[in-house]
């Protein structure tokens, strides 16, 4: 979600905390903190990126798999 925020020109930096809850999904975060430096900031801009990757978590191991992530 930071990288992609800042990908986009929504923010020189972004940090972002996720909070799960145990035995709720992970894409449905009991806190989404997301923490914008730098450029003016659309919230609503921001709320629709952070909903639309929460979106795609279930699907996330997939492009893993297929090296669209860096994970090590």
């Amino acid at each position: 979600m930071s990288k992609a925020i800042v990908d986009s020109g929504y923010a020189d930096e972004a940090y972002v905390y996720l909070a799960s809850e145990i035995g709720k999904p992970i894409n449905q975060p009991r806190v989404l903190d997301i923490k914008i430096k730098g450029v003016k900031v659309d919230i609503n801009t921001i709320k629709t990126i952070a909903n639309e990757m929460l979106d795609e978590i279930p699907n996330l191991w997939k492009r893993v798999i297929k090296g669209e992530y860096q994970t090590g």
